[in-house]
């Protein structure tokens, strides 16, 4: 029980902390970070557009590059959260971050292949 305080204080310290204005190290030092709402913007862009083209190959293209775009923004913006925290907090930070992204692109892929076989039934 008493090893689950530093991982409380550890979600407490990136709830509160803020967002920092620059990203990276090496060729992307001071480079602004793109603003979460940008990708979350592209990520219903895309997902609009998958509903209206319809069986379209080129909108297909057009929404998947926009959708890479969406969670690669996403995953930079995070990173530099991540980054931005004190130093002795960073790898344990990082450690749940990847956890959770992998943990839900399984639970998506779950359930779109349950959702998959449904409908072709």
């Amino acid at each position: 029980m008493r090893e689950a305080a530093p991982v409380r204080r550890t979600a407490a310290a990136a709830l509160r902390s803020r967002r920092p204005d620059t990203v990276g190290s090496g060729p992307c030092r001071g480079l602004p970070a793109p603003p979460p709402t940008l990708g979350l913007t592209s990520a219903a862009l895309a997902f609009v557009l998958f509903g209206v083209a319809g069986r379209s190959l080129i909108a297909l293209a057009v929404g998947c590059n926009l959708l890479g775009y969406a969670t690669t923004s996403g995953q930079i913006a995070n990173q530099a959260r991540i980054f931005a925290a004190r130093p002795a907090i960073r790898a344990r930070l990082n450690t749940v971050y990847i956890f959770s992204v992998f943990a839900g692109g399984a639970a998506g892929s779950a359930i779109a292949a349950l959702s998959f076989s449904a409908c072709r039934r």
